[in-house]
């Protein structure tokens, strides 16, 4: 799950592995030190990679891009974080106690690793392939959003 791994392969997916190495590389330093800390959630660092490289060979390869994006996209995977964490897992988890407390081994599997599956998928997959999907489409509207100064220093700063 970590950006170093996750930008080749989507760049090899999407046919430009430079790109996704270069960026996975980039974002893998923004969230190097990144750890849990008691009850703190992190960033997402998956979510703001899959889809910044997606962004970055949509704009033609220009990292910039996917490193201006990455950011907002891994604050916006946080909140999905908290709402998983804070909502559906603590269900799971009562319904999975209920199954160890009947020793009942298909529900517990089943509220252990099958439902929190299928939630995740819900919950991440959909939005990150949204994402990945629509992004040729909303590529130059972020160019245009996002002020010139940020991307000089940003291409400055990579």
């Amino acid at each position: 799950y970590r950006p170093i791994i996750l930008g080749p392969i989507t760049g090899l997916i999407l046919g430009d592995l430079a790109t996704g190495l270069k960026l996975g590389v980039e974002i893998e330093i923004m969230f190097l030190a990144t750890v849990f800390v008691g009850t703190a959630i992190p960033c997402d660092e998956v979510m703001s990679t899959i889809i910044g490289v997606a962004f970055s060979i949509a704009a033609g390869g220009d990292t910039t891009i996917g490193i201006a994006t990455a950011l907002p996209l891994s604050v916006a995977g946080q909140i999905i974080r908290y709402i998983r964490s804070s909502t559906y897992h603590q269900w799971t988890n009562l319904q999975y106690e209920k199954k160890a407390a009947e020793g009942d081994l298909k529900g517990m599997y089943l509220w252990h690793v099958t439902i929190p599956l299928i939630l995740n998928l819900l919950a991440f997959g959909i939005p990150t392939f949204l994402g990945v999907y629509v992004s040729a489409d909303v590529v130059q509207g972020i160019i245009d959003f996002i002020p010139p100064i940020v991307i000089s220093g940003i291409r400055a700063g990579s």
